[in-house]
């Protein structure tokens, strides 16, 4: 199999996974507040498939209004692509064996 194909699969899976369960694990510790100005459901989920992993630094700062809000939002996208580059490198060294 083409390893490029198997990074943009795997990838997809990873960056969407990782998206989802970081605004549901974000969500679950929202106070009421912060809860009204998340999405929901259904607009959360668009985000995530067509923004992701950008929708997270709107999300964080959309629920927090401040800058530590955006930071964390920061941090939770580049923490996926950090992932994704980890995922990519794997599978280069696996297929060039």
């Amino acid at each position: 199999m083409d390893a490029e194909f198997i990074v943009y699969v795997l990838s997809m899976i990873v960056t969407f996974g990782a998206t989802y369960g970081i605004l549901r694990f974000d969500e679950s510790r929202l106070s009421e507040a912060q809860l009204e100005r998340a999405w929901p459901p259904s607009s959360r989920n668009a985000a995530v498939l067509a923004f992701s992993p950008i929708c997270l630094i709107v999300h964080f700062a959309r629920t927090r209004l401040s800058l530590i809000g955006a930071l964390l939002g920061f941090a939770s996208a580049g923490f996926i692509v950090g992932l994704n580059v980890m995922l990519s490198l794997a599978v280069d060294a696996i297929m060039s064996r």
